[in-house]
């Protein structure tokens, strides 16, 4: 079985959950949660659940997003500018893909 939720960051109270069979993406879970986040609401979640279309449907809908990024989307991002330290704090501004996603309609 998979299993995602949505956590409230000051109590740690589960607010609501989606599961589903082990052939059932988290990706896909987390969608039907959408539902419960609220305009000013901050989602923090893992490189796992990063995607454009995800932030930028959130980012529509008045949800903010905080998360680790892939190293691979960071490289991608700022290139050699990169620090050798893992310590380090940075701020990424995606381009929309040329092609939407399968997954997106064109309102979402």
């Amino acid at each position: 079985m998979n299993l995602t939720g949505l956590f409230c960051l000051h109590t740690g109270a589960l607010i609501q959950a989606a599961h589903g069979n082990r052939f059932v993406h988290e990706t896909k879970l987390f969608k039907s949660l959408w539902g419960a986040l609220k305009k000013g609401d901050v989602r923090v979640g893992d490189r796992g659940f990063c995607s454009y279309g995800t932030i930028s449907a959130l980012m529509a809908r008045g949800v903010h997003t905080l998360m680790r990024l892939p190293e691979h989307e960071i490289r991608k991002a700022i290139g050699s500018k990169l620090p050798k330290s893992y310590i380090f704090d940075v701020q990424i501004s995606w381009k929309r893909p040329i092609q939407r996603p399968r997954t997106m309609t064109p309102k979402s």
